[in-house]
């Protein structure tokens, strides 16, 4: 199977989470946990990979799309271990949830306004009179990632979105989050004697 880095992993998580081609290669190759999701012609992957740091244990979770026998990397977060322990499941899609509901920004589509959509069928109104079917609420103007995936489909005379996943991480407070809890590891707590 080849593996090819997508644009946004390029620029939203190597480039400002310093996140590397052979880490997600050894992640997807020999994960920790694996979840596949086909809805239709899509299918998306999710790895999850311990890693050592030298600030501690993370882990590495790897948000991906196969087709044509090819691994689409789409992006990758650190998750402090710390937050896995607290949710006890080491499932990539609910750590993924977990993670955009923590530091997500609300996303619009149709009446639908949530953190993380999953498997969900949506009902639109006329895209006629709004020009956006999604729309992304980010009243502070923070730098963020999306990944969505959205079919629109005309059932009769309803528009319906068949959300398979969509999700936007504020960037600017995932970041603060990844520092405070490195930061918090690299205390040395000295004991009186």
């Amino acid at each position: 199977m080849e593996i090819k880095f997508t644009d946004l992993f390029l620029k939203e998580c190597r480039d400002k989470l310093r996140i590397t081609e052979s880490q997600v290669i050894e992640a997807v190759t020999c994960p920790d946990e694996c979840q596949n999701v086909s809805l239709d012609d899509l299918e998306l992957k999710f790895f999850l990979k311990k890693e050592h740091q030298q600030w501690g244990e993370d882990y590495l979770l790897v948000c991906s799309q196969y087709k044509n026998n090819c691994l689409f990397i789409d992006s990758a977060f650190y998750i402090p271990s710390e937050f896995i322990r607290e949710l006890k499941t080491p499932e990539p899609v609910i750590l993924l949830q977990q993670l955009a509901l923590k530091f997500g920004l609300p996303i619009r589509i149709g009446l639908q306004l949530n953190k993380f959509i999953f498997r969900e069928s949506i009902h639109i109104e006329s895209l006629d009179n709004k020009p956006e079917l999604v729309e992304i609420l980010n009243p502070e103007n923070h730098s963020f990632i999306q990944f969505m995936f959205i079919k629109i489909e005309q059932q009769g005379s309803m528009k319906i979105a068949n959300c398979a996943l969509a999700f936007c991480i504020d960037m600017d407070e995932y970041l603060s989050w990844l520092q405070a809890e490195k930061d918090v590891s690299d205390m040395i707590i000295e004991i009186a004697p």
